[in-house]
């Protein structure tokens, strides 16, 4: 787990495009291109990756690049599969030991006010609730319900029950060029997520 694990500034869907933009390069990436490609301010693409690294989409110290499930999760992004995006974040999330230990302090299937929801994810990060932090959990939330992980009833949340294993994201990558148009990701589909099952 890391030394301090870092909350996302923005949405789901900045987050994608972002993800997205990423896939342009094959090794060092490059902020202020990522920015002007998203045609976000830089201050929104760096507000974001510490995120990023702390779940394992990024990696690298001053030089950074995709990992190998950043790249997956960006080809999946880039041609808009459903599945594969969801696929590829359940994956994410449940190789990264903070967002694993989640699930050991939420209860399946049980309706939780979000005040205790967000304590006790932050519990499970080691997250210290200050308003900057208060508003970038909402964030997470909102990347949680966006993939089916988390349900929100009547203003109370429900952690979604997964199936016993991790489907693999299958290994095609298409190839990327930056006339690429950019579509918003959806991480809808038939079958619930599978957050943080792991394989024995």
């Amino acid at each position: 787990m890391t030394k301090y694990f870092n909350l996302p500034a923005s949405n789901y869907e900045i987050l994608c495009r972002i993800i997205s933009a990423c896939a342009l390069f094959q090794d060092r990436l490059v902020f202020s291109k990522i920015a002007e490609n998203c045609q976000f301010d830089l201050v929104v693409v760096l507000g974001n990756i510490g995120f990023l690294v702390s779940v394992g989409i990024v990696q690298g110290g001053m030089s950074k690049s995709l990992t190998a499930n950043g790249k997956s999760l960006a080809s999946a992004i880039c041609i808009n599969d459903p599945e594969n995006i969801k696929e590829c974040w359940n994956r994410i999330f449940s190789e990264c030991a903070a967002t694993r230990s989640i699930a050991t302090h939420l209860e399946i299937n049980k309706r939780t006010l979000k005040s205790i929801l967000i304590h006790r994810i932050a519990l499970a990060l080691g997250v210290t609730l200050n308003p900057q932090n208060q508003s970038k959990m909402n964030q997470l939330l909102g990347v949680f319900e966006a993939l089916e992980i988390l349900r929100n009833e009547d203003g109370e949340y429900v952690f979604m029950n997964f199936e016993q294993k991790i489907i693999h994201f299958r290994s095609n990558n298409p190839s990327y060029s930056e006339e690429s148009n950019w579509t918003r990701p959806t991480a809808g589909g038939s079958g619930r997520a599978d957050f943080f099952d792991i394989v024995p």
